[in-house]
C-alpha cells in the first residue's frame, strides 16, 4: 500500500459539499494518478489521457483491455462476471474530469455488478489536463461514440448478448446523446445523476436525448444530488416518457449525495433489480459499428 498522503486522498477522500473544494480534490486525484506530476497547467502533456491510462493500466494489471476507435487506442478495465455465462455485460462511462476506475460510484460498480451475475467493461473517456477550461468538455463528446461502438463490439465478440450501459454524471449525458443515434442493438440504459452543465461549450441537449433513447431507461440520481439535478428530475421524467415504445423508470435513492457515499450497495441493488426485469438478449448483428471501427480486433490485455 502506498503511503503517501496525495494517493491516500485520492482512495479515501471524505465527502465534500462544495463543489470547488471537490474540483480541487479531482485535480489532486489526477496528479496522483500520474505519479506526482506537478507542473504548472500551462506545461501540462499534450494528450493527458496518456499519462491516466498508463498509471490504470499499472495499477489494475491483468484487468486491461486496450481497444481502438479508428485510428485511436484507449484503454478499457473489463472484469468477468463471478458465475459464468450469464451472457451479461455493463459498459460504464465515467463522469467528467474522472477515470476508469474512478472511486466514486465507477469502481464499486465495476467490482461489484460482476458479484450479481453482470461482467463490466469501464473504458476511459477523453479527460483533458488539470487547469484546462471546463467548458472544453462539450468539445469531447464527438470522440465518445466511436468508444461506445468498440466497447459494445469487443462485448459482442467475447460472447455476451445482453448488453447494458450505464452511465455517471457526464458520462450518462454522453451515453443518452449515442443512444439517440445508435442504441438499437443494445439492451438497457442506465443513468446515474445525469446532468449536462450550462456551461459546457457547445452544452448537449439531454432532454432531447432522453426523448430519443429507444431502450428501456432507468434514471437514478441521490435525495441529496447536485442542486440543478434534483431541479431537472421532473424535466428529465417527461422527456423520457416521450418514447412510450419502450420503459423509463425513474428512482431516487433518499439520503444520497452525488458521490453516493455510504449508499454504494444500494445503487447496486437498484441497478441490478431494474436490469433483471428490464434488459433483454440483443441481436449481434444489430450492434452499430462504425465503418473503419475494427474496435473488437484490439479487445486484448494489456499485456500483450
Amino acid at each position: 500500500m502506498r503511503s503517501d498522503p496525495l494517493f491516500r486522498l485520492c482512495q479515501n477522500r471524505p465527502r465534500m459539499r462544495h463543489a470547488r473544494l471537490k474540483s480541487v480534490l479531482q485535480a489532486a486525484c489526477f496528479l496522483c494518478l500520474a505519479g506526482g506530476f506537478a507542473a504548472p497547467a500551462q506545461t501540462a502533456p499534450a494528450d493527458y489521457e496518456e499519462i491516466v491510462s498508463a498509471k490504470l493500466a499499472e495499477a489494475q494489471g491483468g484487468e486491461v483491455l486496450r481497444l481502438s476507435a479508428g485510428t485511436q487506442e484507449f484503454l478499457a478495465l473489463y472484469k468477468t462476471a463471478s458465475s459464468t455465462d450469464t451472457g451479461r455485460a455493463a459498459l460504464i462511462l465515467h463522469g467528467m474530469s474522472g477515470h476508469a476506475d474512478w472511486p466514486d460510484v465507477v469502481a464499486r460498480l465495476r467490482r461489484g455488478l460482476p458479484a450479481q451475475g453482470w461482467a463490466t467493461l469501464s473504458i476511459q473517456l477523453p479527460v483533458l489536463a488539470p487547469g484546462a477550461p471546463w467548458a472544453d468538455y462539450g468539445a469531447t463528446l464527438p470522440r465518445v461514440p466511436a468508444r461506445i461502438d468498440s466497447a459494445m463490439t469487443c462485448l459482442s465478440r467475447l460472447g455476451y448478448r445482453e448488453l447494458a450501459i450505464i452511465g455517471y454524471g457526464f458520462g450518462a449525458t454522453a451515453a443518452a446523446r449515442y443512444l439517440a443515434a445508435n442504441g438499437k442493438g443494445l439492451s438497457a440504459f442506465v443513468g446515474i445523476s445525469m446532468h449536462a452543465p450550462p456551461f459546457l461549450v457547445p452544452r448537449p441537449d439531454l432532454l432531447e436525448s432522453l426523448r430519443h433513447v429507444p431502450i428501456p431507461m432507468l434514471d437514478i440520481y441521490g435525495g441529496r444530488d447536485h442542486a440543478d439535478i434534483l431541479r431537472e428530475a421532473d424535466d428529465r421524467r417527461l422527456a423520457g416518457m416521450q418514447e412510450r415504445a419502450r420503459s423509463y423508470e425513474q428512482s431516487a435513492i433518499e439520503g444520497a449525495d452525488h458521490d453516493y457515499a455510504g449508499y454504494e450497495a444500494v445503487l447496486i441493488s437498484r441497478i441490478v433489480g431494474w436490469l433483471d426485469r428490464s434488459a433483454k438478449p440483443v441481436d449481434p448483428g444489430a450492434l452499430p459499428v462504425r465503418a473503419g471501427n475494427e474496435g473488437a480486433s484490439a479487445c486484448r490485455t494489456g499485456t500483450n
